[in-house]
């Protein structure tokens, strides 16, 4: 589907990546939590097992596309 697209899209799993990590550290609540919620909630069509791989490839992201810029030198 044209959401799942975007969840996976690299760049907004940095993005998802730093924005979750950064509410987990000021809210207390764990990153699978807060992900869970958002997708859930964002894409309630998503079947349980699709969300955890989501969240999987959030939290595993080693940042490929902004990499990918600074060896470029555009970042």
């Amino acid at each position: 589907s044209g959401r799942l697209s975007y969840l996976l899209d690299p760049y907004e799993v940095e993005a998802f990546h730093i924005g979750i990590r950064a509410r987990s550290a000021l809210t207390g609540r764990s990153f699978e939590s807060i992900a869970y919620d958002y997708i859930s909630k964002s894409w309630p069509e998503g079947g349980k097992s699709q969300i955890e791989e989501i969240i999987k490839v959030w939290k595993d992201t080693d940042f490929p596309a902004f990499r990918n810029n600074i060896e470029r030198g555009e970042a």
